[in-house]
């Protein structure tokens, strides 16, 4: 996104209603709307996976951007004192995600068991939480090994709280879901389960 501010004069991005409360405030973003909303003038429109072909970028230093999704700052507080109080400054906080949307006609090759944490589970000095979201959740209750979920997670709008959470933690490994692409556009380090 930051790139295609360089090339343009106004960025507009387009998504799924229940994603404009987190992209409103997106950094290189002029104005986020929905997709059911019309369509304000523009001299070119393509899907955000098209950009670094339509800029000729061709390099993975030119794909490596700044974050462009910023949490809300005042959720992105309230976050990071739940961590602070949930842990102790030791422990290394990981997020996890084992699941994607089980209506994609390939989920069934990206997402994954809760179980296949359990290795990373055992690693000394490490505190798992779940970031999983809809299909899967519920396992997380029923989990093997230590790990902890945030409550109300989400409950007001789509990934707004995940996002604020994602900023405090030190890693997030996950499989390839909107989680992932969530954390690449707010360049946070990520582990993607392939």
């Amino acid at each position: 996104v930051e790139t295609a501010r360089q090339h343009v004069k106004r960025v507009i991005v387009a998504v799924q209603p229940a994603l404009v409360p987190l992209l409103k405030n997106s950094g290189g973003v002029d104005e986020t709307i929905s997709l059911n909303d019309a369509i304000p003038p523009h001299d070119a429109h393509l899907p955000l996976m098209s950009l670094p072909l339509a800029l000729d970028i061709a390099n993975d230093a030119e794909l490596a951007a700044p974050a462009w999704i910023n949490p809300d700052a005042e959720r992105e507080r309230y976050w990071n004192q739940w961590l602070t109080n949930m842990f102790t400054a030791k422990a290394l906080r990981i997020g996890i995600g084992w699941r994607g949307n089980p209506n994609y006609r390939k989920d069934a090759s990206r997402s994954l068991d809760l179980e296949h944490f359990s290795a990373l589970a055992a690693v000394p000095g490490i505190s798992l939480i779940s970031l999983q979201k809809g299909p899967g959740e519920n396992e997380a209750f029923s989990a093997a090994f230590p790990l902890t979920i945030p409550p109300a997670l989400d409950e007001n709008a789509a990934f707004i709280d995940t996002a604020a959470l994602v900023h405090s933690l030190d890693l997030v490994v996950t499989s390839d879901s909107a989680l992932a692409h969530l954390c690449g556009a707010m360049a946070k380090p990520t582990w993607l389960l392939l």
